[in-house]
């Protein structure tokens, strides 16, 4: 259960989850809200829908948030980040946290507002195509959560509540003790699941390793008990590994105190493992954003770094690297002469495929040896559009064109 940056923010949000999930501000405000909005900007049109008086989706992105006078306060990664608001009419003005405002004019409206906690807004029921392939709709059904771009959904168990991030799905119970994590994998086959469960889940606040041998239950399933601590007490838990025909799946994991732990914690989670829904991920939009080169350059004015990954729109893979010194040497009558030395090399091949959304998500490359790496990307907050900058593995890289990079001697 490798669980690396980007599940992180997740897990941080375990104390604050528990301490929020019951609390729900209103405001009068949300009947004027619910609905459909759209904001056309120079790099494309962007929706925003407030589904119900808690839940909202932003350019396809899902989102807990609550009202407060002025503000749409959106729950994020580590807390939570206000946004300043102004509606006027079918007008509606939000203020970003990097300075900068969207318009939006309303599209749609719905009649009334949503009162179970927690719940998206109803759906029409999946359709299931040819069995052959296993792909059923992406579109969640009523009752059911999860995401697009992770290929999987399910129903809560009967009392469970719960709040959504872009990293998973934290579960908990009015009177069951402990919590539920549901998260996406991008493992392939039962083997990778089963190795990276192995690893453990080592994060602030929680450190947990498997008690025992993992086994493959009846579902086909990769299940095993866990112990280490949480919130700084001995804890046990329960993973399960799962695997989607379209590859890519979920993983579950209950904790709690060990004194707590049994079949009220870890029989819900067994539950979810077994009615989850998978489906195909259409990737094709996300995967025409990042089709492209992108351009790293770090350095002084002696010694350059410079890193160019090519993302093909055939799904190939290529990155370069190259690394560059002036040297001044002075020869023996005291003249200056300067060398450049430069090595650039081809360092990767494979293909490659993305998950997430055009702000945060992962790259996965495979080598012809079936072997495969990981590229967590991001974007800057000041840059949303497709042409701005991104973190790839924490380290800015740019969008080059081919006449840029032919105007560098690429």
């Amino acid at each position: 259960m490798r669980v690396k940056e980007s599940k992180r923010n997740l897990l941080v949000t375990i104390i604050f989850f528990l301490s929020t999930i019951f609390l729900h501000a209103q405001s009068s405000d949300v009947s004027l809200l619910l609905g459909s909005w759209e904001s056309r900007t120079e790099w494309g049109s962007m929706m925003l829908i407030f589904h119900s008086a808690n839940q909202l989706e932003f350019d396809g992105e899902w989102a807990n948030y609550s009202l407060v006078p002025g503000v749409i306060r959106i729950e994020e990664d580590y807390g939570y980040i206000d946004y300043p608001y102004t509606l006027q009419g079918d007008i509606l003005i939000i203020s970003f946290p990097e300075g900068y405002q969207l318009q939006f004019q309303r599209t749609g409206q719905r009649n009334q507002i949503e009162t179970s906690p927690n719940q998206p807004a109803p759906q029409k029921s999946p359709q299931t195509v040819s069995p052959q392939n296993g792909n059923q709709s992406k579109k969640l059904a009523a009752g059911e959560i999860g995401d697009p771009q992770w290929g999987f959904a399910f129903k809560p168990p009967a009392g469970w509540k719960y709040q959504k991030s872009t990293q998973g799905i934290l579960l908990g119970h009015d009177t069951v003790p402990g919590i539920i994590i549901v998260f996406p994998h991008t493992y392939n086959n039962p083997h990778a699941v089963q190795t990276g469960m192995m690893e453990g889940l080592q994060e602030e606040g929680i450190v947990m390793y498997p008690a025992g041998q993992l086994q493959q239950i009846k579902s086909g399933a990769i299940s095993g008990e866990y112990q280490g601590i949480w919130q700084g007490q001995q804890a046990r838990g329960l993973g399960v590994g799962t695997l989607s025909p379209n590859g890519g799946g979920a993983i579950i994991v209950a904790v709690t105190t060990s004194e707590k732990y049994g079949d009220q914690l870890s029989n819900p989670a067994q539950e979810i493992a077994q009615n989850i829904r998978y489906f195909q991920v259409d990737n094709s939009d996300l995967t025409r954003h990042f089709v492209g080169y992108w351009w790293h350059y770090s350095g002084t004015s002696a010694i350059s770094h410079e890193k160019l990954i090519h993302l093909a729109p055939d799904g190939t893979y290529r990155d370069k690297r190259e690394d560059a010194a002036d040297v001044s040497n002075v020869d023996q009558y005291g003249n200056v002469q300067n060398q450049y030395l430069g090595n650039f090399q081809d360092r990767g091949y494979g293909r490659w495929t993305v998950r997430g959304n055009k702000y945060e998500g992962v790259i996965i490359v495979t080598r012809s040896d079936g072997s495969s790496f990981e590229i967590e990307y991001k974007v800057k907050p000041s840059s949303p559009q497709k042409f701005g900058d991104y973190y790839f593995n924490g380290i800015p890289y740019g969008y080059m064109t081919k006449e840029q990079l032919r105007m560098m001697d690429y």
